[in-house]
């Protein structure tokens, strides 16, 4: 979920870059680091911030 404010941010880095091109550097947002995972997320202010942490599945069915 991105405000307003991201929006342009948002487009700019759903670009299909070459591989060596970081998508937040070229949309203009600051970096910072989720807390379960060492993954780069977007810094600034956004009412939604969103983590997910996979567990393997267990024999349960």
């Amino acid at each position: 979920m991105a405000t307003h404010d991201l929006g342009e941010a948002v487009n700019i880095s759903a670009m299909a870059l070459p591989f060596e091109e970081n998508e937040l550097d070229r949309a203009g947002t600051t970096k910072r680091y989720a807390k379960l995972s060492p993954t780069p997320m977007v810094a600034e202010p956004s009412p939604l911030r969103m983590q997910i942490l996979l567990h393997p599945p267990d024999d349960r069915g």
